[in-house]
């Protein structure tokens, strides 16, 4: 019964930043950055349970100042890169965390068929187990990253084994790191928004900004390819498709989220009517391209389907999306190919035929009271996804039982 319903956590303060411990795959785990002027501020770590459906904090990580972005290594999960912000200035740093076997799971002190959840030994890992209190931890500073405001540190993807490279934007700027020497290149950006690092390309970076999004190659130093004006607006996030080189997913002020190969001028789709607002993160599934996440400062959080640009055909179960019954939000918006003559680009909430049904959006979840900053899809599996609000509300949602199927059949 749980693997439809949604899952609440309160943050300790204001939060904006919020990732996935992608370095520890053997569970559900999450790191949100406080963002208190008055009080001081933590990373805390969370844990989704399963069995219990509860989001618990079993660490807490004090912090020297306004967390910006907090970015997880992909390679060792006691290796995190933050940004603090002080009405002093900025920093950009690499921490190493104080706790040993980060990965480690509970041990159990007997060997008996009695219930283990009362017989937990000790924690090894410094982290709090299921009814324990969680511990404070702290942060051991290594490289220095820059003095200026980075709203996003991108790592370079596990699929290409470097552990060292980190990527990073200022109000000008895109920097490639090594983070164990401080050495970095920098590269001329007009007011960056965010970054991401291709999963297909060792050396290719896209970076969203105001006015357009550039995809450079870092031995080059130099923009390889261009989308000019993406969105009505500011474009505010870009996400590679995870199984499709050259594509990306943008989203923007203008409510829409775009789907673009970068050798063409026009996006390849356009996602409209999810939301009324600006669209502020867009987030790929990182193993079906099928499935993406966007969130917006209208507080809403919507899971699209959109197979007729992924790399794999849905087997269509059903002409509308499947409604679950622990949850009445309806699906909303569509999608429209950016050719069609009709500038409107809404498209009915129901969509009656099999190829419009292919792009749709499958639920809404109006579940935060404020603006949305953050999403992450869960390291542990393909079918778990958190978003981050501005009042500290972590929001775990699943991918409906029949989206799956539809993939996996």
């Amino acid at each position: 019964m749980f693997s439809t319903s949604s899952t609440v956590y309160t943050a300790k303060y204001q939060a904006r930043a919020l990732a996935a411990v992608v370095g520890d795959p053997s569970r559900h785990r999450f790191m949100v950055g406080t963002c208190s002027v008055r009080e001081e501020n933590v990373i805390e770590v969370i844990d989704f349970d399963e069995e219990s459906n509860a989001l618990s904090c079993v660490g807490s990580i004090q912090h020297p100042a306004e967390v910006v972005c907090v970015s997880p290594s992909p390679y060792d999960a006691t290796l995190l890169v933050t940004c603090g912000a002080t009405a002093e200035g900025c920093e950009t740093r690499l921490w190493s965390c104080d706790v040993s076997g980060w990965g480690a799971r509970p041990r159990y002190d007997d060997d008996d068929d009695d219930d283990d959840d009362h017989n937990i030994a000790p924690p090894q890992d410094g982290w709090a187990h299921r009814g324990e209190s969680a511990g404070v931890g702290s942060l051991t500073p290594r490289t220095n990253l820059g003095n200026a405001r980075t709203p996003c540190a991108v790592w370079c993807p596990k699929e290409h084994d470097r552990p060292r490279a980190l990527a990073t934007i200022d109000e000008s700027s895109l920097f490639v790191w090594d983070v164990e020497s401080g050495e970095h290149s920098r590269l001329e950006v007009a007011r960056p928004t965010a970054a991401a690092w291709s999963p297909h390309a060792a050396d290719e970076i896209a970076v969203a900004g105001v006015v357009d999004v550039r995809v450079f190659d870092a031995r080059l130093k130099t923009p390889a390819k261009h989308v000019e004006s993406p969105h009505d607006g500011a474009c505010l996030d870009v996400d590679y498709n995870p199984n499709k080189p050259f594509c990306l997913a943008t989203s923007g002020d203008d409510g829409c989220v775009k789907f673009w190969d970068t050798r063409a001028d026009a996006p390849l789709k356009i996602l409209s009517g999810g939301h009324s607002h600006w669209v502020t993160n867009v987030k790929y599934n990182r193993f079906h391209d099928q499935l993406l996440v966007s969130a917006g400062t209208d507080r809403l959080v919507n899971l699209w389907r959109v197979s007729s640009i992924s790399s794999a055909p849905l087997l269509e179960l059903g002409d509308t999306p499947a409604d679950d019954d622990d949850d009445d939000d309806e699906p909303r918006g569509g999608a429209t190919d950016d050719d069609d003559d009709d500038d409107d680009l809404d498209v009915p909430e129901r969509p009656s035929t099999e190829a419009t049904a292919a792009d749709v959006c499958v639920r809404t979840f109006d579940l935060h009271d404020d603006s949305v900053y953050s999403l992450a899809w869960s390291a542990c599996n393909a079918w778990a996804f958190t978003s981050l609000s501005y009042d500290g509300r972590v929001v775990l949602n699943h991918v409906p039982s029949p989206e799956k199927y539809k993939i996996l059949l």
